[in-house]
């Protein structure tokens, strides 16, 4: 999964864009800081020893620069290396240059503007999307100003993708603003699933970022992940309701027989559908022809959303009984005529009924 953070972008980071340090008097640095009480301690806590064991300060990334405002895709290869007169680990390499077709685009950063930092890898870095946003262009004021208001005097924070996804949701940016590439994580989530909306978005994003089968491979590996995450919550969420007598009993049905067309079943009469997400609630649920047929035949299945996963946090909303919507969408679909039926669909959250937002932390894990 995605480990994101937000910089505040001192003079000293912007040396690693040719222009600044040439023109800006900012200093030799010719790298952008990565604040060890952040890209360390919170994203990536083992990658002092993973470094010394392979006796290597330095790993190569993919880099992909978007923004500052609408500008797309700025695809280099950098390193991330730390060195032994510093403490922090730095973005380092060549100078980035302006592109040959947009000669001013980094010109306008300022210390005080912002990197917004999307590292790809689990144990070590592999690659990295930052996006740029600038306070003196008016298309990136109100996100830049949103962000202020997030970080506060901190230079360096780290985000979950669905808090990231709530500061750009509530920022007034175009559709086609480059903090928007936030929402090829949830159309690769969607697309990975069969999902038409998904495929639709990517599509409108193919000149900013073209999609490799790679992309969708590591997309649908992300959804199992994540599918099995979050029923990893809803099973401590049960057990401390069993603890404090909330229920008498449940049990993990999918666990014990991946093909089950519910997930757990509490007392033998609440049949629970896990769907999961790292972001934001509103993204896309999909339900396959199996789950609707046992929706129809159970009077009590519910959906219980888990979303914007946050390593030992998630939040959690619990549908209403199903049973209706069950009814009424496979009096349209199934079958569709004969020798045809649709596999699965995708669901709107907004349209089905759900209970107030829970919050799960799982105190246990260490």
């Amino acid at each position: 999964m995605s480990k994101i953070a937000i910089k505040r972008l001192t003079k000293s980071d912007l040396t690693l864009f040719s222009w600044h340090f040439k023109e800006m008097n900012s200093g030799n640095q010719k790298a952008i800081n990565l604040n060890a009480n952040v890209f360390v301690d919170e994203l990536y806590p083992d990658l002092p020893e993973i470094s010394a064991q392979r006796g290597k300060t330095s790993f190569l990334i993919d880099l992909s620069i978007y923004g500052p405002a609408g500008a797309p895709r700025h695809s280099l290869a950098r390193k991330i290396v730390k060195g032994a007169a510093y403490k922090n680990w730095r973005l380092n390499g060549e100078f980035v240059e302006n592109p040959f077709d947009s000669p001013t685009r980094y010109n306008d950063l300022r210390e005080g503007d912002f990197a917004i930092l999307i590292f790809g890898g689990e144990s070590v870095p592999e690659d990295l999307k930052i996006i740029m946003v600038c306070a003196r262009l008016l298309a990136d004021s109100e996100l830049h100003a949103r962000i202020v208001s997030e970080m506060g005097a901190e230079s360096m924070r780290a985000f979950s993708a669905y808090q990231l996804e709530e500061i750009v949701d509530h920022a007034d940016i175009e559709e086609s603003h480059a903090a928007r590439v936030m929402d090829i994580a949830g159309a690769l989530e969607d697309a990975a699933c069969g999902g038409v909306v998904g495929v639709e978005t990517l599509k409108k994003w193919s000149s900013k970022r073209l999609v490799s089968k790679d992309d969708l491979r590591r997309a649908r590996d992300k959804v199992d992940i994540t599918g099995f995450i979050g029923e990893e919550f809803v099973d401590y969420y049960l057990g401390c309701l069993q603890l404090s007598g909330d229920i008498s009993s449940y049990r993990w049905a999918s666990n014990e027989n991946a093909v089950e067309a519910f997930d757990f079943v509490i007392q033998d009469n609440l049949y629970i559908d896990v769907k999961s997400t790292v972001g934001g609630f509103n993204q896309k649920i999909h339900v396959s022809i199996n789950e609707l047929l046992h929706m129809k035949e159970f009077a009590n299945y519910r959906i219980y959303r888990i979303y914007g996963i946050d390593k030992k946090k998630a939040k959690l909303r619990i549908s209403s009984p199903l049973r209706s919507f069950a009814i009424a969408i496979l009096q349209k679909l199934d079958p569709v005529f004969d020798g045809v039926r649709v596999d699965n669909i995708s669901v709107s959250p907004s349209i089905l009924e759900f209970g107030d937002e829970i919050e799960i932390e799982i105190f246990s894990l260490g």
